[in-house]
């Protein structure tokens, strides 16, 4: 766990940074991430927690565990999209397979 400004600062090469404190004392984070994409746009929060440092280490972790998911899931899109598939009636002496490239 870093001290606050760290996090904070960590999370700012994210995206927007925006942490609230409600009427009962608890505390939110949010970060409206950096996207790429036009039109696209997204979210990363935390709960409502006690104090704002365990707020912002959440919203940290959450979008370090979502970065992990999107770099997983593109090694894994890269992975299958090279290989070849057979339709199920093709035999496997002659038939030419359906590249997913």
């Amino acid at each position: 766990m870093c001290d606050l400004q760290t996090t904070l600062s960590l999370m700012t090469r994210h995206g927007r940074v925006s942490l609230h404190q409600m009427d009962d004392g608890r505390w939110w984070c949010t970060v409206q991430m950096h996207v790429a994409a036009a039109g696209a746009s997204f979210k990363v929060g935390s709960d409502l927690l006690p104090n704002m440092l365990e707020a912002a280490d959440q919203c940290l972790d959450r979008i370090h565990a979502m970065l992990g998911d999107f770099a997983a899931r593109a090694e894994w899109e890269q992975h299958t999209s090279r290989r070849v598939v057979l339709p199920p009636d093709a035999d496997a002496a002659g038939a030419k397979g359906l590249s997913h490239d």
